[in-house]
């Protein structure tokens, strides 16, 4: 069932706004939010995720209104990452993802967590980090162990801000396949992309966003053309390839 988006207005204290914002990702599916600076991509993330309670409209997670639901019950159906991370502690890789787990075990570390943070940092791709100061990891390594963090939480939908921020292509390329290999166990993912390369290649479905309003949606092929991104992004010739 995904998460569902319905008729979503919100202003912000300067004078932006998300206006009549609908989106649906079903299962399995992930959709790419694509826009220039500003467009509200990050402000609709928080949205989707329940950080924001917008002015009118509301979000759906597995048929279940979020605004019915309690803080500890959405941190078991959504899982949040921001654009960037940082650590203030001599943290293992392990111990990050473990406080994923928290709000299962609530300080009470169980075998059955242990096994799910396991689990999570194979997924990525990352045990042989365990061990690591978090500090002492690459920038694409620290993007994944974020991810283990959140699919420690074994969350229905995640949703990511920016993952692909910071790293280069062979890292993204590298996250972008392994998130494809979530959304086909069942996952659904909503992030948002500035390379439309990556979008295009990976997105099921894309949300084009221009000034706080939808500028096209649909299948990511669809939406990603050449004439498209022009002017999704205001620039005269574009070639995507």
């Amino acid at each position: 069932m995904g998460i569902k988006i319905h008729s979503v207005n919100h202003r912000l204290s300067k004078g932006f706004s998300l206006t009549g914002i609908n989106l649906d990702i079903d299962d399995g599916e992930m959709s790419v939010i694509v826009g220039p600076n500003g467009a509200g991509k990050s402000t609709l993330l928080k949205v989707a995720a329940g950080l924001i309670k917008p002015d009118t409209g509301f979000v759906e997670v597995s048929g279940r209104d979020i605004r019915e639901v309690s803080s500890e019950s959405m941190s078991k159906l959504i899982s949040y990452l921001p654009p960037s991370s940082s650590v203030m502690f001599d943290y293992t890789c392990e111990d990050i993802v473990t406080l994923g787990r928290y709000p299962y075990h609530k300080g009470l570390v169980s075998a059955l967590d242990r096994k799910v943070v396991n689990d999570s940092m194979e997924t990525m791709k990352i045990r042989h980090l365990a061990g690591e100061i978090i500090d002492h990891v690459s920038t694409g390594e620290l993007k994944k162990v974020m991810i283990a963090r959140c699919l420690a939480l074994q969350p229905k939908v995640m949703i990511l801000d920016e993952p692909c921020a910071s790293l280069d292509l062979s890292a993204s390329v590298s996250l972008m396949n392994l998130l494809k290999l979530l959304c086909g166990n069942g996952m659904s993912i909503v992030l948002s992309i500035h390379d439309v390369h990556l979008a295009s290649k990976y997105g099921d479905k894309c949300f084009a966003m221009k000034n706080g309003r939808e500028y096209m949606a649909g299948d990511a092929s669809s939406v990603l053309t050449k004439n498209n991104i022009a002017s999704l992004f205001d620039i005269n010739e574009y070639e995507l390839t």
